[in-house]
């Protein structure tokens, strides 16, 4: 069962009068925006209390009983830590540590790891989906230090595409294709969103395993960073993931690695788009109004 963007808080509200009233007040000061939601979730100031669970979608979504990525460890560093946006599926801490420690033994660098998701995960600005603790942006650039928390605000992406569409080769190099290969290889990846010029780069070079490079799905804003997201994990009947990508890897035939074109949708499927109107799943609303974890 679903929770109506528009009137289902209030069809609900003796399950939750706190929780129709936000959404009714979201709803008036933003209508047809996605802002309308995001401030009651992004205002939350911690996960909930009880069982890991996730709900919905990864862009219809929220999660119970998030854990937190510490805002450093080995090999890696979070970026704006103060946007409090390191909170995901203690599978997802879990790929985002074993990550950076791999690419730290293969001396790729510090990885500068951006947006997980809110306390509570829910709807989010900046994003159309990071809503069910899934997903994970971590930048290409690989040449950030070590920093204290109050040096990484206002640190800035660097873009990978040249002008001409292709990589730029004085920033893209064999450590970044190195670090895709690193997450897309994990079993527990279902997709990793990258920019069009950088899943060409991929498909041209030379690999004794070329089987993930089916995970990689061209999308355009994606030239500064990549996007990783996780499949439901075990135990979370509540998650609805997507299907697998298309067979092969996206690399051979007439079809164009990068291609964005009109038939984009029918081979990949949807990333998730701002809305409304959309839905929640039901249960967000007790997972938004739940006590704060300690």
């Amino acid at each position: 069962m679903s929770l109506s963007w528009w009137t289902g808080p209030i069809r609900r509200a003796a399950k939750g009068a706190a929780f129709a009233a936000v959404c009714f007040l979201a709803m008036a000061g933003q209508a047809g925006a996605q802002g309308g939601w995001v401030d009651p979730w992004a205002t939350v100031r911690g996960p909930s209390v009880g069982a890991t669970q996730v709900w919905g979608l990864y862009s219809e979504g929220c999660i119970a009983g998030a854990a937190a990525l510490p805002l450093e460890g080995d090999g890696y560093q979070a970026i704006h830590p103060n946007r409090r946006r390191n909170y995901g599926h203690p599978e997802l801490i879990d790929f985002v540590e074993d990550l950076a420690h791999q690419a730290s033994e293969a001396g790729l660098g510090v990885l500068a790891v951006a947006d997980l998701g809110q306390p509570r995960g829910g709807p989010i600005t900046g994003h159309a989906s990071h809503e069910s603790g899934l997903d994970v942006d971590i930048w290409y650039r690989l040449d950030v230090p070590a920093l204290p928390q109050e040096e990484r605000t206002g640190l800035e992406e660097v873009a990978m595409v040249a002008p001409d569409g292709a990589v730029d080769p004085a920033v893209w190099g064999d450590a970044q294709a190195e670090l895709v290969r690193l997450a897309a290889v994990d079993e527990r990846v279902a997709r990793i969103f990258v920019h069009a010029a950088i899943k060409r780069d991929l498909c041209a070079r030379e690999w004794d395993d070329r089987s993930w490079l089916r995970v990689l799905i061209p999308e355009g804003n994606h030239h500064r960073h990549m996007h990783i997201r996780l499949n439901c994990p075990e135990g979370n009947p509540g998650c609805q993931g997507q299907g697998p990508p298309p067979a092969g890897t996206g690399c051979d035939g007439d079809d164009d690695p990068g291609d964005l074109g009109a038939d984009r949708l029918a081979r990949y499927g949807s990333p998730g788009y701002p809305r409304p109107p959309g839905v929640l799943p039901m249960q967000c609303m007790t997972v938004h109004q739940a006590a704060t974890a300690r």
